[in-house]
């Protein structure tokens, strides 16, 4: 039996008609209303290698890039991806930035792009953590995602994390205490049940 191949062509830049295929690009979360996000090639004469993303598939793919926090001048290596979308149509995801000269890892932050529009929102990392990054979030604005350990400084490969939860309001709490293994929370439902990894177990947080 010959299995079917993809239905649809996602977009590759802004624009009315979807002219243009998604190169290079992923596709991480759908919502129910057909919202999807992920991300996309991003403009390197910027400095910037991959711009967070949501298509529409009731505009057959439509893509609208996601804005990331004006940085300036400050940093010459910027990827920015987006991670989850909820029924309401926040999304949540990372960007991560290097300054120039930084020999270690790039600077992480967890974004909250709200359904209403503006620039998004940086969540809190945490005293010392040197990244953050979002996952999931529900339908009641709880979102789940990763920490570095305060003081850890990181390189490419290393997983010095902590799995996290931001709450609705914006409080940043860790999902275990820091003695125990490296860890990650990727997903969370409308009752608040968390799933992830630690260490190389699937678990419940």
């Amino acid at each position: 039996m010959r299995l079917p191949g993809p239905r649809n062509t996602l977009c590759g830049a802004p624009s009315s008609g979807c002219t243009e295929p998604a190169r290079d690009s992923s596709a991480n979360a759908i919502n129910d209303s057909g919202v999807v996000v992920g991300a996309i090639p991003g403009n390197l004469s910027n400095f910037v290698f991959s711009q967070p993303v949501k298509w529409d598939l009731n505009k057959q793919g439509e893509a609208t890039v996601l804005p990331l926090p004006d940085y300036g001048t400050c940093c010459n290596l910027i990827t920015g991806i987006a991670h989850g979308i909820n029924a309401q149509g926040d999304v949540v995801g990372v960007v991560f930035v290097k300054e120039p000269g930084s020999l270690g890892a790039a600077n992480g932050y967890a974004l909250l792009w709200r359904a209403s529009g503006g620039a998004p929102i940086v969540l809190d990392k945490g005293e010392g953590a040197l990244q953050a990054e979002a996952w999931a979030i529900n339908d009641h604005g709880v979102i789940v995602g990763t920490a570095s350990r305060p003081g850890a400084i990181l390189f490419p490969g290393d997983t010095g994390n902590t799995a996290v939860k931001w709450s609705a309001a914006g409080e940043f709490s860790r999902l275990h205490d820091l003695t125990q293994p490296n860890s990650e929370a990727r997903a969370i439902n409308g009752s608040g049940t968390i799933l992830g990894q630690q260490g190389s177990r699937a678990v419940q947080f």
